[in-house]
């Protein structure tokens, strides 16, 4: 209970920028943060979008009415994405934990992804001596997730329906986009839950990208763990 409450007010620390919409001026700024903080585009495009009404209003004198529609979205906008916020930090904070501590093993996972994007973009692989956070993190800053697709594609597949409340964390690392950050996870929240009581209620703990959560849907089932056996009570008689 008490790592819960930490938890949740660690995740609420995370996502103080949420508050700058409801002051009116700075809602464009809170999506220039989240998207130059998680390395997502799209967000910063969103603030560029949001700051737009101020500009011309400030070049026209017009467009008061723009300013307060562009406020009220923003606010709805900022809390719907502030899950999969915390789920982009929690994931660049795992991985750089993981390279930090075996950058050899994490080299190795990330090989598959460095060569597809080192050979699109006409660039050398970078040995190991050369890796770092930037040179992983920046193969994913056009994804709408940076935390999914950490293993080698071949990984990437199970020929036998899996039981998620009872796989191994491996096991759901070798799903279809989940990777072995996002299984840890799952796993984390399997035990403190005990476990998952639907397909979606797996899904939704791991946020995957609609694709992938299609193709994940067939290869898992949710089956409970088995009960064990009772305790015999009372005086055991020996004949």
């Amino acid at each position: 209970m008490e790592s819960n409450s930490r938890e949740t007010k660690a995740s609420w620390l995370e996502s103080w920028w949420i508050l700058l919409p409801f002051t009116a001026i700075l809602n464009w700024a809170a999506f220039i943060y989240i998207g130059a903080r998680a390395r997502n585009t799209r967000w910063i495009l969103w603030g560029a979008v949001y700051f737009l009404p101020y500009a011309l209003h400030e070049m026209t004198g017009f467009f008061f009415g723009s300013i307060v529609i562009g406020v009220i979205c923003s606010i709805i906008h900022a809390f719907s994405v502030r899950k999969e916020f915390l789920t982009r930090i929690e994931g660049q904070r795992a991985k750089k934990e993981m390279l930090e501590s075996d950058p050899e093993q994490y080299y190795k996972m990330a090989l598959g992804r460095m060569v597809d994007h080192s050979a699109a973009n006409d660039q050398d692989i970078p040995s190991l001596e050369e890796m770092n956070v930037d040179s992983l993190m920046v193969i994913e800053e056009d994804e709408e997730l940076s935390v999914i697709d950490t293993l080698p594609q071949e990984s990437q597949a199970t020929s036998e329906i899996l039981n998620i409340n009872t796989a191994l964390e491996e096991e759901i690392a070798a799903l279809p986009g989940v990777g072995l950050i996002l299984a840890k996870k799952a796993v984390q929240v399997r035990s403190r839950k005990g476990s998952y009581h639907s397909i979606d209620e797996f899904l939704d703990v791991l946020q995957l990208k609609p694709r992938f959560a299609d193709r994940v849907r067939p290869l898992i089932m949710v089956q409970a763990q088995a009960s064990p056996p009772p305790t015999p009570r009372g005086r055991v008689v020996d004949y």
